[in-house]
């Protein structure tokens, strides 16, 4: 499974097409010097938000900052904005806004390349303020992605008091480090202030399963989608947690919950067919495996198991062209020589 700690400062807003942008598309010289920033707004919970303004301005630029890998590097940036926290004096500069639509898009057209930007979301009531930065280089295409994330209020703290988004980048950090301690202590710091967020309970359980505590993982991940029944990815993780300790009958409500949740995942449908398989009822199971692939699972069991759900129901040619893709895209896999033999068979002499 593929789970990112939310950060509360990288956050992106859309908007719809300013009033009176000319068409950029089809005036060449203009789509050379400009681009559109587009992207969602979803809550914490990967939600998507409708109605919410979006707003951008110039960000100062420090002409002799190196551009960070991590956040920019995945568009060849040439300016890095120095600002990373919000200055409502400047707000007065914004040159460009739009509300997102049902399902949380929004676009920016006419953003000057190469540029460095903030985003803005304010005025929400009941969630913190966004100001997000970005760095757009010359390089960059029709469009640049910048996918925003706004994170409830839950409650004032003092000023001098560490934020969440502080707690949050020191649990990562120390969990990129191996300190799985360090980093559940800054989670849990995280719990007690965003108490009605499932968030930090994920991440613990996420945590206690990397570091084999299966039982504080499972309490974890139940309080999760206790807190919100609607994270699709909590019930995932708990599905995955609960199968690991033999809950098969409770992995399988899990699953489906999730599938239910995000029917496009391939680790839900792929989860929910090795689950079947288990079960030995090897044609549902085989349709979930078969539209994990399609999803794009890269998970080694989904296709070996596909494979063998092909053998169950006696579709061999199949079953031979299954295993042979098994093989292909997993060429160490730690049973290839069971397969192999397993294909021999299946192949008969010749």
């Amino acid at each position: 499974m593929r789970f990112t700690i939310i950060v509360g400062l990288v956050l992106a807003v859309a908007i719809p097409t300013v009033s009176g942008a000319q068409d950029f598309s089809t005036n060449r010289g203009l789509e050379m010097q400009f681009t559109t920033v587009a992207g969602t707004v979803t809550d914490e919970q990967g939600q998507p938000m409708a109605g919410v303004k979006v707003e951008i301005r110039e960000a100062s630029v420090d002409a002799s900052a190196v551009p960070n890998p991590e956040d920019f590097g995945a568009w060849g940036v040439e300016a890095v904005p120095n600002e990373t926290i919000s200055d409502p004096t400047r707000d007065r500069e914004i040159f460009g806004w739009g509300e997102t639509d049902a399902k949380g898009r929004y676009e920016i057209t006419g953003v000057r390349r190469p540029g460095a930007y903030i985003l803005i979301i304010r005025k929400m009531e009941a969630y913190w303020r966004v100001d997000a930065p970005i760095a757009v280089a010359g390089s960059v295409g029709p469009s640049f992605k910048a996918d925003l994330v706004v994170r409830l209020l839950v409650g004032a703290a003092p000023p001098t008091s560490v934020s969440v988004q502080g707690l949050v980048a020191l649990a990562r950090e120390a969990e990129q480090s191996g300190d799985l301690e360090t980093a559940m202590a800054k989670v849990e710091e995280v719990a007690v202030i965003a108490p009605d967020s499932a968030i930090p309970r994920f991440h613990l359980a996420r945590l206690a399963v990397a570091d084999g505590d299966s039982e504080r993982a499972l309490s974890e991940i139940k309080k999760s989608t206790e807190i919100d029944p609607q994270c699709g990815d909590c019930w995932l993780l708990e599905a995955e947690i609960e199968r690991s300790l033999g809950q098969s009958s409770e992995a399988m409500q899990s699953a489906v919950r999730a599938v239910d949740l995000l029917p496009e995942s391939d680790d839900a449908v792929g989860l929910r067919g090795l689950l079947l398989y288990e079960a030995q009822q090897y044609g549902e199971a085989l349709e979930c495996l078969e539209k994990s692939i399609e999803l794009g699972s890269t998970d080694a069991n989904v296709f070996l198991f596909r494979a063998n759900c092909y053998v169950a129901g006696r579709r061999f040619e199949d079953a031979v062209a299954a295993y042979e893709e098994f093989l292909e895209k997993f060429p160490n896999a730690p049973n290839r020589a069971q397969v192999e033999q397993i294909l021999a068979t299946l192949k008969g002499p010749g």
